[in-house]
């Protein structure tokens, strides 16, 4: 047996116990480049930006479960006692191999919620960071990346997964094995097919509260290797052009004062969720929030709309119109491109059989 940091024992030799979570992969782009640029400085830069993503996946009731050199997967699990349909594990119904989540259920609400919000707190963080901005003037980087931002991609899946530890008398990891980790994967390396940022599959989006549905654009329908059925595909318009932080903000702390910050910080959450049954709507009214968030003019929602109606229904032709109307407001949004690209690529001439799913030709 081994002691994973926690001081939980786990042996290698026990089997694992399926569980439904909600996996998040994040990813930095252009790491290649970075790591080549900087050298032994890349660890020092990786580091800053697992600073940014661990706190703020601790901060909304996740935790992450890997650091894979430039990616991280993080986990947010349900309470059975709380979350799963008979509060009680005789009870459990099972479908596709998911254990029944009960989307009415406020606690599995804000989970989700949290999930998201852990996300866009790191896209919040990563631009307006000054240490991580800094590197937008860093000379090596732009020599091989020219105008360097640091950008991540985001995926977001809810499946069941298999906990338990892998590895050997040697190592032992604690780990969650499951193709739906591998599809919230497949869905961070979507994000840049369409340009965005986060994509969040449709199994998650339905649990969401409202006010997170309110924010949420679906994108396209589509069948990622790993997937048996088709994905909804929903993203969050973002606006990257946020204030940096102040200078006054940045403090010289040891790792335990951070870490008392951080748990400070984590309460005050809980303290919200705790008196107000929600949290989302109270943190999207934040100021830095406010301005994270893309607020699109009616025209472009409502030509959008009508494009994918038109687009999933076949008649592309008319979606090619909508979807223009949204290029000409907004010429560098992602998924328009994506999706007029596609079917101007088809001459505008749905596939035999289209029912509104395409094959993403990704991993």
């Amino acid at each position: 047996q081994k002691k994973l940091s926690s001081g939980q024992e786990l042996n290698p030799r026990v089997k694992g116990k399926k569980k439904t979570a909600i996996f998040g992969f994040c990813d930095i782009h252009d790491f290649n480049e970075i790591n080549l640029a900087l050298e032994e400085r890349t660890m020092l830069f990786v580091n800053e930006v697992a600073e940014i993503v661990h706190s703020s996946v601790d901060r909304f009731k996740g935790a992450t479960n890997k650091n894979i050199g430039d990616a991280f997967l993080s986990v947010w699990k349900f309470y059975n006692e709380v979350s799963v349909k008979g509060n009680n594990e005789k009870n459990y119904q099972r479908k596709d191999n998911l254990l029944e989540i009960d989307p009415t259920n406020p606690q599995v609400k804000i989970v989700a919620d949290c999930s998201v919000l852990a996300f866009l707190r790191i896209i919040l963080k990563i631009n307006k960071n000054l240490n991580i901005l800094e590197y937008r003037n860093n000379q090596e980087i732009l020599k091989r990346v020219p105008n360097f931002k640091l950008q991540m991609g985001f995926g977001l899946h809810m499946g069941y997964g298999i906990e338990g530890a892998v590895g050997s008398s040697y190592k032992i990891d604690a780990s969650y094995l499951s193709p739906n980790v591998n599809i919230a994967a497949r869905l961070e390396s979507a994000s840049r097919q369409f340009g965005v940022s986060l994509l969040i599959s449709g199994v998650l989006y339905e649990i969401l509260s409202d006010e997170m549905k309110s924010l949420c654009r679906f994108v396209d329908c589509v069948t990622v290797k790993g997937s048996v059925l088709p994905l909804d595909l929903y993203t969050i318009d973002i606006n990257y052009n946020v204030r940096p932080q102040k200078e006054s903000k940045i403090l010289i702390v040891s790792n335990k004062e951070k870490r008392n910050i951080f748990s400070e910080k984590k309460a005050e959450l809980q303290a919200l969720i705790d008196e107000y049954g929600s949290v989302t709507e109270i943190i999207l009214e934040k100021e830095s929030f406010r301005e994270l968030i893309k607020v699109r003019d009616t025209n472009f929602t409502d030509s959008w709309t009508k494009g994918i109606d038109a687009y999933k229904g076949g008649d592309w032709k008319s979606a090619k119109m909508f979807f223009t109307t949204c290029k000409n407001i907004d010429p560098e949004d992602g998924p328009t491109k994506t999706l007029l690209n596609y079917i101007t690529g088809l001459n505008l001439v749905p596939p035999e059989g289209w029912n509104g799913v395409r094959v993403l030709q990704s991993k």
